[in-house]
Formats: C-alpha cells, sequence, structure tokens
C-alpha cells in the first residue's frame, strides 16, 4: 500500500496555497475561475508566468539551495503528520508536475539527509534543470505526453542537459541507469487533454486514467 499526500505547496516554502492567505488571494482566485472556465487566457495564464517565476528561482544555483530547504522542511511536516518515522527504511517518492518536479529536486538533497529510505521522483511533464539534486535520488521518472513540447524546453534552456556536457549531473544521471522515461499517449501540457484531464475522449479513455495507471505501476515497481 502506499500513502498519497497532497497538502504540499511546490511554489511556496510556507506552504501557503496561491489562492488564499496572501495579499492578492483575491486576484488569483478569479484568474484561476477564468482559468477552469477557459475564459481571458491572458489574465489566467499570468498564473503560469507567476509559478514559472518560482521555477526559475529553484533552478538558481544562488537561490535554490534556500528555496530547497524551506520545501524540504515542508515535506517532513507533511510525512511526520501521517506518521511516517524518518528513521523507517519507506520509500518516499516525490510527483512533480511540469515546475513541481525542480522544485522536488532542490529539496532533495536536504530531504536525503533525514531519510533514510529510497527517495525518488516522479517527474509529471517536468521542466528538470540540470540539478545537484539529481544525485540525492535513487531514481527519477520522468512522463511526457505524445502531444505535450513543454518539458523539451529544458533541453535548450540548461546547458547541463546538453551531450557535450558529459559530466553533467544530468548526463550523470542517465548514464547511471537512474533515469527511465515513460511515453504517454496524446496528451497535452495543460487544459483540455492534459494529465489530469477526466473528461471522456470518444473511446472512453481519459487522459487522467493514462496518467493515473502509470505512476500506480511506478509506485509499484518502487514498493511491490
Amino acid at each position: 500500500t502506499a500513502t498519497v499526500l497532497g497538502d504540499v505547496m511546490p511554489y511556496s516554502v510556507t506552504n501557503r496555497s496561491l489562492l488564499t492567505n496572501r495579499p492578492m488571494a483575491r486576484f488569483w482566485r478569479f484568474a484561476f475561475r477564468l482559468k477552469v472556465q477557459g475564459r481571458a487566457p491572458l489574465i489566467n495564464f499570468m498564473i503560469n508566468i507567476r509559478n514559472l517565476m518560482q521555477v526559475l528561482v529553484a533552478a538558481d544555483a544562488r537561490y535554490g539551495p534556500i528555496f530547497g530547504q524551506g520545501e524540504a522542511r515542508v515535506i517532513l511536516r507533511s510525512l511526520r503528520s501521517q506518521g511516517y518515522v524518518p528513521d523507517e527504511e519507506t520509500p518516499v517518492t516525490l510527483i512533480g508536475y511540469s515546475g513541481g518536479s525542480q522544485v522536488a529536486l532542490v529539496a532533495a538533497p536536504y530531504l536525503q539527509l533525514e531519510v533514510k529510505g529510497p527517495l525518488n521522483v516522479i517527474s509529471l511533464a517536468g521542466i528538470n534543470a540540470n540539478e545537484p539534486g539529481l544525485e540525492a535520488v535513487d531514481h527519477l521518472w520522468h512522463l511526457q505526453g505524445s502531444r505535450d513540447p513543454v518539458p523539451n524546453i529544458a533541453d535548450l534552456v540548461f546547458p547541463g542537459r546538453w551531450p557535450i556536457f558529459a559530466g553533467s549531473y544530468w548526463n550523470r544521471l542517465r548514464r547511471s541507469g537512474r533515469y527511465t522515461k515513460v511515453d504517454l499517449p496524446a496528451i497535452t501540457h495543460s487544459g483540455h487533454g492534459s494529465y489530469l484531464d477526466s473528461e471522456a475522449e470518444p473511446d472512453g479513455s481519459t487522459p487522467q486514467a493514462f496518467t493515473v495507471e502509470a505512476l500506480v505501476r511506478i509506485l509499484r515497481e518502487i514498493r511491490p
């Protein structure tokens, strides 16, 4: 069995939702409502821009370690609230959607100091930098839909992912066999047809079902 915790906010080291307990919470709620309704894309896209800025902070060598320490504390607090004992060898798997996987990687080195069991990361359409945290994870699974080009941006903007830098964290991870890419069907990055979309396709399938099936398969592999 696996316990799933969903109370960690990946873009906030204080674990505060964007929609509550913030000076601009009213605006963000308005933007989120428009996003759900599929209206005013320029306004609701500001949520993505704001989250992207947080990801860039997490990927920055100057500020990423501070961000990672704060996020690791939030994750440990959540684990302990559910009865997790760090001294046990129970596997801990971080699942990050889009930029959330980069946040998981910057937190990994600090979690590794507290967690004795295997520490894994599942990157769901993640945009991952050449991050030192890659050294701290036992395995990184990357899930990507065939209609989602967004994660490929990382191959362009982070030089450490270029093949010519053989000694980078990213390329060492690939050579070590601790990286697995899982190809998903025609799934997009966000909106209709994205990973968590529960709306049925003409054949009765849903993108969400494909995503959940892949996640369950990986979790079973981690802990049969």
